[in-house]
């Protein structure tokens, strides 16, 4: 699978979607904070360790920042 992101206004995204949709593919169209939320979500997944921390060093680190 993937994945194609444009961003454009309300009519330029009706089209693209109508477009998607002619030639078989799947589209959706998501807001602001949705695509927020899922840039986020990418970020912490790369970021990801595995490793495990108390915490009191996660607020610690956040006040610090």
């Amino acid at each position: 699978m993937s994945v194609l992101v444009i961003q454009g206004d309300e009519s330029s995204q009706k089209l693209i979607l109508a477009l998607a949709k002619k030639i078989g593919s799947k589209a959706v169209s998501i807001g602001k904070s949705q695509a927020e939320d899922f840039l986020f979500g990418s970020l912490m997944e790369k970021e990801k360790t595995g490793k495990l921390v108390s915490r009191e060093k996660v607020f610690k680190a956040l006040k610090q920042s």
